[in-house]
């Protein structure tokens, strides 16, 4: 976020998903371009992220149903971020 001149960004997000009863289904800490299907991600025009960078980012297949997406940062730092879900068929 930095790299677009956003105030106090996140440092280091986390993100996690939550079913609708609590259980988490998938983190992603420290975003890795070999293990987080960065090709996925550019087929259907998400949001770039640099290779190496402290982004979080997930790819996970969930069912439908109520989920919930938490951005944390270490020690319960806060900041801006910005968060984008895409449905992929």
């Amino acid at each position: 976020m930095a790299a677009f001149n956003v105030a106090n960004p996140l440092a280091e997000p986390r993100l996690t998903i939550y079913a609708e009863d609590g259980p988490g289904l998938g983190e992603n800490d420290n975003w890795n371009e070999a293990s987080s299907g960065s090709e996925a991600f550019r087929q259907i025009g998400a949001f770039p992220l640099v290779s190496g960078s402290r982004d979080a980012a997930l790819r996970i297949t969930l069912p439908a149903g109520a989920y919930t997406a938490q951005l944390t940062g270490p020690s319960g730092n806060s900041g801006a971020a910005l968060l984008e879900v895409y449905d992929v068929f």
